[in-house]
């Protein structure tokens, strides 16, 4: 999808009505099921190990994924449009005050999470209630595509820093000097110093990223599943991830790295439809 494009969906998708912009990206989505191309098929596989179903099995759950795929896109073209109050009424979160509370108290905290439900509509929320939350945003190519991005998750309450940039990860430990929100979309490794994990029985490239700040900081570090409900999502915060400070860092951080690997399976396992993940993530499988 060109820049163009992206600029003119953000521009006119938000005026149609919620229900009418949900049914044309879900007829998208089935079309897109139907021509069975190479991210159907990613999906299909990365289902495959979650669920471990196949065959006919299998295939309502991957056409069910890839509309859960499609109404994130219908959100995110609409989402610079809501309101505070309307961003409110579609998110139910639960355990907020294990981050929320965290911030008050003075204490920075991480949150990992997947690539599930909506975790833009969810950065929102909580970008409502600290001010802004900062992230890592994937440095897209065109340009435009990725300063698009750039300039959509500005409007939404995000202080966004590129991948693969010398200044992100000082930019980062600035701002867990002070008590802010730092949310790290972390079940994909997009970088070639990842932590191979058990994810699912199947072996997984994680980023070290959550753990080593944490490991650094002292940050707080809790794990987030966000699934669909209704016509908005659910969030759910995990409690805090225990940092053995005193141990090696690189031991350290393969151990809390590992322990997310296990949250997230468990996140994954009970709403599989609503894991957005395209691209090869298995390993060995």
């Amino acid at each position: 999808m060109s820049g163009f494009v992206y600029l003119v969906a953000w521009r006119f998708i938000g005026l149609l009505p919620q229900n009418i912009s949900d049914l044309l990206f879900a007829r998208i989505a089935r079309i897109q099921y139907s021509k069975n191309g190479k991210a159907v098929q990613q999906l299909r596989h990365n289902l495959s190990v979650v669920t471990k179903l196949e065959g006919a099995e299998l295939e309502p759950v991957v056409e069910a994924g890839m509309i859960s795929y499609s109404r994130y896109w219908s959100q995110v073209f609409r989402l610079p449009r809501w309101s505070d109050q309307e961003v409110l009424r579609k998110v139910r979160v639960v355990n907020e005050g294990l981050i929320l509370d965290e911030i008050k108290l003075g204490r920075p905290v991480i949150a990992a999470v997947t690539h599930m439900g909506n975790w833009d509509l969810a950065g929102r929320w909580f970008a409502i209630k600290l001010g802004r939350i900062f992230t890592v945003v994937e440095h897209l190519k065109p340009e435009r595509v990725f300063k698009a991005f750039l300039n959509y998750r500005t409007k939404i309450g995000f202080v966004a820093f590129p991948t693969k940039d010398r200044s992100t990860v000082p930019n980062l430990l600035t701002a867990l000097n002070e008590p802010n929100l730092i949310a790290l979309v972390s079940d994909r490794d997009m970088s070639s110093s990842g932590v191979i994990v058990d994810l699912l029985g199947s072996k997984a490239s994680f980023p070290s990223g959550p753990a080593s700040l944490a490991y650094k900081t002292k940050a707080a570090l809790v794990t987030v599943e966000i699934y669909n409900d209704g016509d908005g999502i659910v969030i759910v915060v995990e409690p805090e991830i225990e940092i053995q400070y005193l141990a090696p860092k690189d031991l350290e951080v393969k151990r809390v790295t590992q322990e997310i690997a296990n949250r997230f399976s468990r996140h994954i396992s009970s709403h599989p439809q609503d894991w957005h993940v395209l691209q090869r993530v298995f390993l060995d499988a």
